[in-house]
C-alpha cells in the first residue's frame, strides 16, 4: 500500500473514531489510532477507556490541599521549552520519597502538569520532552512508576518526544532495567540514558543550556553548577546509550 492510500485510510478510520466517539477531537483519536498501530478497534477501545478516565480524573483541582502539596514540592513541574519549542517537563525523582506521598495525588499533580503543559503548546506543538532527574541515592519507588507508566501510555499517547535519564551510572543502568518492563517498546525507544553525568551531551543540542541549568542546579543535592567553570562530573558514563528493547508493539 502507497503512502498515499495508507493517509488516506488512516483519515477514514479516524473519522470513523470521531463518530463513534463525538467527545473525542479528531487529533486525539488520531494519536490514539497511531499508539494502536493503526487497529481501529484496539484504538476504540482505548479511547472509551481514556473518555471514562478523563471525566472521573480532569480538569484536576489545583487547590485541593493534597494536591496543592505535590506541586509545592516541584518533584515535577515544566522548565522551559527544548530547542524546537517543545514544553520540557523535569520530573526531579530524588524528591520522591515513597514513604511521603500517596500515588493517588502524584498522579492528580502529574497530570495538572501535563495539562497546562499541553494546553500552552504553540500551534504545531503535540509533544513534550522530560528530563528525568535521578542522582545517586535516588529511591526506586516502582509502586509510583507503575502507576505513571499505566496512567501516561494509556492517556498521553504520541505526547512524548524523548525522555532524557541523567545522571547516569552503574546504578542508574541497573535502575533502568526495573523500569523498563513496564513501559511498551516505543516508549522505552524514546528514553536517553544520557552520558556525561550532570552535563550530558546529548543534550548539548536539544535542550537551551540556561533551561537545564535554571532547572537542575536547584535539583541537585549538591548544590553544584555543572556549568560552572572548573566543574567535575562525580558521575560520568564512558559511552551514551539510547535505550530501546524487545517488548510489545504499543506506542506512549
Amino acid at each position: 500500500v502507497d503512502k498515499a492510500a495508507k493517509e488516506e485510510q488512516f483519515e477514514k478510520d479516524v473519522l470513523e473514531l470521531v463518530e463513534r466517539f463525538p467527545d473525542c477531537p479528531s487529533a486525539l483519536a488520531g494519536r490514539f489510532l497511531k499508539a494502536r498501530g493503526d487497529r481501529v478497534e484496539e484504538a476504540a477501545t482505548m479511547i472509551a477507556k481514556h473518555l471514562a478516565w478523563r471525566a472521573e480524573m480532569l480538569p484536576v483541582d489545583q487547590s485541593d490541599p493534597s494536591v496543592r502539596a505535590e506541586l509545592d514540592k516541584g518533584t515535577f513541574r515544566c522548565v522551559g521549552e527544548d530547542a524546537e519549542g517543545r514544553p520540557v517537563l523535569l520530573f526531579a525523582a530524588n524528591r520522591n520519597k515513597s514513604a511521603e506521598r500517596v500515588v493517588a495525588d502524584v498522579i492528580k499533580m502529574m497530570c495538572a502538569v501535563m495539562e497546562d503543559a499541553i494546553a500552552g503548546m504553540p500551534a504545531g506543538t503535540h509533544k513534550f520532552s522530560l528530563v528525568l532527574f535521578a542522582p545517586y541515592g535516588t529511591e526506586l519507588d516502582l509502586g509510583l512508576v507503575s502507576a505513571l507508566a499505566s496512567t501516561f501510555q494509556d492517556n498521553y499517547p504520541e505526547r512524548l518526544h524523548k525522555l532524557y535519564a541523567l545522571p547516569t551510572g552503574m546504578m542508574s543502568r541497573v535502575m533502568w532495567e526495573g523500569v523498563r518492563p513496564f513501559l511498551s517498546t516505543n516508549t522505552a525507544a524514546k528514553v536517553v540514558l544520557t552520558s556525561g553525568g550532570h552535563r550530558p551531551r546529548e543534550l548539548a543540542t536539544s535542550i537551551p543550556v540556561q533551561v537545564l541549568r535554571e532547572a537542575l542546579v536547584a535539583m541537585d543535592p549538591q548544590e553544584c553548577d555543572p556549568w560552572a567553570e572548573g566543574y567535575v562530573s562525580p558521575e560520568v558514563s564512558p559511552e551514551p546509550s539510547e535505550a530501546s528493547y524487545a517488548g510489545n508493539s504499543d506506542s506512549d
